[in-house]
């Protein structure tokens, strides 16, 4: 699978089928920091297409609390220059918040992580637009949070490196002692939770992976995973929420 983009009032940023529902997961997160930051619950769509210049794809998430948060991964692919646009909203009107710019790898895996904050709640649909010139699918993992209120601080990398944690994005220095760090690694064969973290949703073909961290500590951090001996290149986006 090939996977790059934008967010709106959702959210938008410029950068540049076939629905498989995944289950949905649920517990606390990260490494015992904060108890006021947890992990409620979230669901991945996995979504590929005959390429095309958009792809519109939705996630359900039931029964959210009102005034946690929504945070949105996105891996986006498509053949040729990185995507026009991808735009995050959904249907209670929140309004998402992009942690940083598009990470594109080649024009081809293009990844992002968005947070909605203090939101309506209730049961919402969010709903991810991409737009370029060949798109062949995206993964979309949706999670809801309590306890955070703001985008901290946001990295990335791309190489080709394998082995223990070779999946890293650039290490930086968050704000709190207990912020939530997300983790959106991709691979071109199969991502792997890394150190310290703990995987909360994956794409139907293990080429992608959402995972968090709660940090005790302030301090500096990158999110690790690790890829399959036949990955040939990997992405990763950390996002870091107090």
């Amino acid at each position: 699978m090939r996977f790059a983009g934008g967010i709106a009032g959702g959210l938008l940023v410029s950068a540049c089928s076939l629905l498989t529902p995944l289950d949905d997961l649920g517990g606390n997160g990260g490494d015992g920091g904060s108890s006021s930051i947890a992990y409620v619950q979230g669901r991945a769509v996995h979504d590929s297409t005959s390429p095309k210049t958009s792809l519109s794809t939705s996630v359900a998430l039931p029964n959210i609390t009102p005034h946690d948060a929504i945070v949105v991964g996105v891996v986006a692919l498509q053949v040729g220059p990185p995507l026009n646009t991808i735009t995050i909203t959904d249907d209670r009107g929140d309004t998402f918040v992009p942690a940083g710019p598009i990470t594109s790898y080649d024009g081809w895996v293009n990844s992002i992580v968005a947070g909605a904050f203090d939101v309506a709640g209730a049961s919402t649909i969010v709903t991810v637009d991409v737009v370029g010139t060949s798109v062949e699918g995206m993964d979309v993992f949706v999670a809801e949070y309590s306890g955070i209120g703001a985008n901290d601080a946001m990295s990335s990398g791309t190489g080709h490196t394998t082995g223990p944690d070779g999946i890293i994005a650039t290490p930086v220095k968050v704000k709190g002692s207990s912020d939530l760090l997300i983790g959106l690694a991709y691979s071109d064969g199969s991502a792997f939770v890394g150190t310290n973290f703990t995987q909360r949703l994956s794409s139907g073909d293990d080429s992608s992976l959402f995972e968090d961290r709660i940090t005790s500590a302030i301090g500096t951090y990158g999110a690790t995973a690790t890829m399959s001996a036949d990955g040939n290149y990997w992405v990763m986006v950390m996002a870091a929420f107090e």
